[in-house]
């Protein structure tokens, strides 16, 4: 097998992984355009998850002004 041989097989290689990828992208937007992921029509996950994010950000406020200096 010559270099240009090689050469070709990977580069076919590549490009069926290429294509697979971005299959399961495709795939993978599908599916939240459609509302295929987690609490996407669950009004009690998307409760939650509104109430985790408010409370880590003010976690993290709580640490930032914690980092302030003091006067």
């Amino acid at each position: 097998m010559n270099g240009k041989t090689a050469f070709l097989i990977g580069a076919a290689i590549f490009i069926g992984l290429v294509v697979i990828q971005l299959k399961d992208v495709h795939i993978a937007i599908g599916e939240r355009a459609m509302g295929g992921y987690d609490g996407s029509s669950n009004p009690e996950a998307a409760s939650r998850a509104e109430r985790e994010a408010k409370e880590a950000a003010a976690r993290a406020e709580a640490a930032a002004s914690a980092l302030e200096p003091q006067n």
